[in-house]
C-alpha cells in the first residue's frame, strides 16, 4: 500500500509540470471536455484536464478577460471536487481557496458562498470545527445578503452538526430549529435531513423515544422504499433506535427492507450499511446475523479499496503517459520560440528602459527646481498671512478690551446716577416735611439744591449710551435672544443684558432705580418666559446662546 501511494504522488507531481498554452478558442472546449469526464465518473482524467486548464489560464503570458476569470474559477472548483473524490483533501482545499479568491475579486458572492460550503465540508470531515464554523458564518452573511432561504436552511443545519460534534446539544437543537424555520412548508423533502440530524442529537443523549419520533418523520417523508442513499440511512438509523428501545420485531421488518434495497446502492453505501446492520444485530442479540454482516462488510471494503486504488492508478498513469507524448514536441518548439521572443523583448525593453530613465531624470530635476520655487513662494505667502492674521487678532482683542472697559465704566456711572436719584428722593421727602412746617425759605433752598443736582445727570442719555456700547461689544446677543424667545419685552431684553454682564440683583436695582425685591420678581418672571428649570443658572443659559 505504501508503494502504491508513492506512485500516485509521483504521477500527481508530474502532471503539475508546465504545459503549453492553448489558443483562446480551445479553452471553452477543453473545459466542456473535462466537465463531461467528471460527469461520466472519470475523475482522474477530469482532474488532469482541469489542472491543465488551470496551468494555461494561470500562465504569466495570458491576460485574462472577465469570461476567462470565470472559466478559471470553475476549473479550480471542479479540481477541488475531483480531489475530494480521490481523497486528497489538502489539494482540494487549495483549489477551493484559489476559486474563492477569484470569486471575491469578480464580486460573484453566490459562488463565493458555495465555495465556503465546500471548504466547510473539508474542515468538518477533518474535525477542525472552529474553522468550519467560521466558514459557515461567512457563508451565512452571503446568503442573508442574497435572500437565499434554502442556503440559510442548509447553513443552520450544518451549524447544528458542528455543535452536535462538540457535544453542545442545546446549541445544536437551536440551529436545527432555525433551519426548520427556513424550510418551505410544501417541500417536505427539505426537512428530512434536519429531522435525521435532530434524531442523531437525541440518540447521543440517550433520548431514544425523541430520536424515534424524529426519524419517523424523516422516514415517512421519504416513502415506503429506501431507494436512495439518504432514505436508506434514515431507515438504518430508525432500525438502530428501535433496537435500542427493545422493539426488535419492528426493527427486523425494517432490516428486511434494507437488505432488499442494498443491491441497487453504490458500493461505499453498501459497505457502510453492512457495518451498521452488524451493529444492530449484535445489539438485538442475533450474533450470527451480525457476524455475517461483518464478514460482508470487510469483503466489500477490501474490494472497494483495492479496486479503487488500482483503477485510479491506471487512469492516472495511462493519461499521464499519453498526455506527455502528445505534448513533448510542442513543448520543445514553444521553448525555442519563447527564448527568441524573450531575447528580442529583453533588448527592446532595455533600450526603452534607458530612455525612460533618462527622461525621468531630466523631468525630476526640472520638477525639483519648480517645486523649490513654489515652496519658497508658498512659505512667504503663509508667513505674510500669518503676520496679517496675528495683527488683526491683536487689533480686535484691543478693541474688545476697550469696549468692555467703556461698557463697565458706563455701568458704574449708571449705578452712581441711580444712587444719586435715591438720595434726591430722600431730599425731596425732607423738603416736603419742611413745606408742611411752613418754612418756605428752607424749602426753597432745598429745591434749588435738587435742581442743580439734576442738571448734572440725565439717565435717559446714559441708558441710551449703555445700549449702544453693549451692542458694539456683543453685537449678536440681543438679536439671537429675540429670535429664540420672541415673547420678551424691551424691559426683559434690558434685564437680560444686565444679567449677561454678571451683574448682581443689587447692582441691577441701583442701575434701574428699583427696589431689590422688584428686580427679583422681574428675574422670576423672566425665568418663566425663558422656560428654565429650578436648578438652571439664567446667566449661564444666556451666555450659551452666543
Amino acid at each position: 500500500m505504501n508503494i502504491l501511494k508513492t506512485v500516485i504522488v509521483l504521477v500527481a507531481v508530474a502532471v503539475s509540470a508546465p504545459l503549453p498554452a492553448f489558443p483562446a478558442g480551445k479553452w471553452d472546449g477543453m473545459y466542456r471536455e473535462a466537465k463531461a469526464m467528471f460527469d461520466g465518473k472519470k475523475t482522474a482524467e477530469a482532474l488532469i484536464c482541469f489542472n491543465r486548464l488551470v496551468d494555461v489560464l494561470e500562465s504569466p503570458y495570458s491576460k485574462l478577460a472577465h469570461s476567462d476569470s470565470v472559466l478559471l474559477m470553475n476549473a479550480y472548483t471542479y479540481s477541488g471536487r475531483s480531489n475530494v473524490i480521490l481523497g486528497n483533501k489538502a489539494a482540494a482545499m487549495k483549489c477551493y481557496k484559489a476559486a474563492a479568491g477569484i470569486a471575491e475579486r469578480l464580486g460573484d458572492r453566490p459562488q463565493l458562498g458555495r465555495l465556503y460550503n465546500n471548504l466547510f465540508a473539508i474542515y468538518y470531515s477533518s474535525r477542525e470545527f472552529d474553522s468550519a464554523s467560521g466558514l459557515l458564518d461567512m457563508s451565512l452573511e452571503l446568503c442573508k445578503e442574497a435572500g437565499d432561504s434554502a442556503g440559510m436552511r442548509n447553513i443552520y443545519n450544518n451549524k447544528g452538526l458542528v455543535a452536535l460534534e462538540q457535544a453542545d446539544y442545546e446549541a445544536a437543537f437551536g440551529y436545527m430549529q432555525r433551519a426548520l424555520g427556513y424550510a418551505p412548508k410544501h417541500d417536505r423533502q427539505a426537512v428530512a435531513p434536519i429531522y435525521t440530524n435532530m434524531a442523531e442529537a437525541y440518540f447521543r443523549q440517550g433520548r431514544y423515544q425523541e430520536a424515534e419520533r424524529m426519524l419517523g418523520e424523516a422516514v415517512s417523508i421519504g416513502g415506503e422504499k429506501a431507494d436512495t442513499p439518504e432514505k436508506l440511512q434514515a431507515w438504518l438509523n430508525m432500525a438502530l433506535v428501535k433496537t435500542m428501545l427493545g422493539k426488535h420485531r419492528e426493527a427486523a421488518r425494517m432490516e428486511k427492507n434494507i437488505y432488499s434495497a442494498l443491491d441497487g446502492m453504490p458500493l461505499p453505501v453498501r459497505v457502510n450499511s453492512y457495518r451498521q446492520l452488524a451493529e444492530i444485530n449484535f445489539i438485538s442479540g442475533d450474533s450470527l446475523a451480525g457476524l455475517r454482516d461483518i464478514l460482508t462488510h470487510e469483503q466489500l471494503a477490501d474490494s472497494m479499496e483495492n479496486g479503487k486504488d488500482e483503477a485510479y492508478l491506471q487512469e492516472l498513469l495511462v493519461e499521464y503517459d499519453s498526455e506527455r507524448l502528445r505534448q513533448s514536441n510542442s513543448i520543445l518548439r514553444q521553448n525555442v520560440r519563447m527564448r527568441g521572443y524573450m531575447l528580442y523583448g529583453s533588448v527592446v525593453f532595455a533600450v526603452l528602459l534607458l530612455l525612460m530613465l533618462a527622461l525621468l531624470f531630466w523631468k525630476m530635476r526640472n520638477d525639483r527646481r519648480k517645486n523649490a520655487l513654489i515652496n519658497e513662494q508658498r512659505r512667504r505667502l503663509q508667513r505674510y498671512e500669518k503676520e496679517e492674521h496675528e495683527r488683526q487678532q491683536r487689533e480686535l482683542s484691543l478693541e474688545i478690551d476697550h469696549k468692555n472697559r467703556q461698557l463697565t465704566s458706563y455701568s458704574m456711572e449708571l449705578i452712581s446716577v441711580n444712587e444719586y436719584h435715591r438720595k434726591l428722593e430722600e431730599e425731596l421727602q425732607s423738603v416736603r416735611d419742611v413745606v408742611k412746617t411752613g418754612n418756605t425759605d428752607e424749602a426753597e433752598h432745598g429745591f434749588s439744591d435738587i435742581i442743580r443736582g439734576l442738571r448734572h445727570f440725565s439717565t435717559t442719555q446714559v441708558s441710551e449710551e449703555f445700549r449702544v456700547f453693549f451692542e458694539k461689544v456683543h453685537p449678536h446677543f440681543v438679536s439671537k435672544l429675540s429670535s429664540v424667545h420672541p415673547n420678551l419685552s424691551s424691559n426683559d431684553l434690558r434685564l437680560c443684558t444686565y444679567l449677561y454682564l454678571n451683574m448682581s440683583t443689587k447692582e441691577i436695582a441701583a442701575l434701574t432705580c428699583r427696589e431689590v425685591r422688584s428686580v427679583e420678581s422681574s428675574r422670576n418672571r423672566l425665568r418663566k418666559k425663558l422656560e428654565l428649570g429650578a436648578g438652571e443658572d439664567i446667566t449661564k443659559y444666556l451666555k450659551s446662546l452666543v
